[in-house]
């Protein structure tokens, strides 16, 4: 093993959410979450929220082509760790776009990897910190959304077109298995 696969190696293993197959479900524009998908136990203290949604951007594998690293990046949902108090409809709307968010951030590391594809970059410190960049928006967006929403349907439907929107501009990225 080269200098170059154990560096990506590495932030691989760092960058994996580790899941077992059951407990998962990719990202799909068909695949509609369902409460009974929401498997955890809620935490003692729950202040005002009914339910959360574990979803998770993972690198699943990286890979050559050529001389060029890429990567398998999947969005998913983790049934184990999302839980619900609710069976409220807005509310599992509400969790859905919480993926959707996801999947829109998936999308953009993946549109991203191709930039850096398309340049030749070869050094994997630019493919990490486009990386670690993205989640950080990722991170942020999932905040604003809840701080934005909570308890409005009129920002709860903004929102929705939105980010759909938002993914169909990128739907070149969406990842097909």
């Amino acid at each position: 093993m080269n200098k170059l696969t154990l560096y990506i190696t590495s932030f691989l293993v760092i960058s994996l959410f580790a899941f077992q197959a059951d407990d998962v479900i990719l990202w799909s524009p068909d695949y509609e979450l369902k409460w009974s998908d929401f498997q955890g136990k809620p935490p003692n203290n729950l202040g005002f929220k009914k339910a959360a949604a574990n979803c998770r951007i993972s690198i699943i594998s990286d890979y050559y082509k050529g001389e060029l690293p890429s990567y398998e990046i999947k969005s998913l949902f983790g049934r184990q760790k999302s839980w619900s108090v609710t069976k409220n409809k807005n509310s599992l709307i509400h969790e859905r776009l919480h993926f959707d968010i996801t999947e829109l951030h998936s999308r953009k590391i993946r549109e991203e990897i191709s930039k850096l594809n398309n340049k030749n970059e070869l050094n994997p410190d630019c493919y990490k910190k486009a990386y670690r960049k993205i989640l950080g928006e990722h991170k942020i967006m999932q905040e604003v959304y809840d701080k934005e929403v909570y308890f409005d349907l009129i920002k709860q439907n903004e929102w929705i077109k939105k980010i759909h929107e938002e993914l169909e501009e990128l739907k070149d990225y969406q990842y097909i298995e």
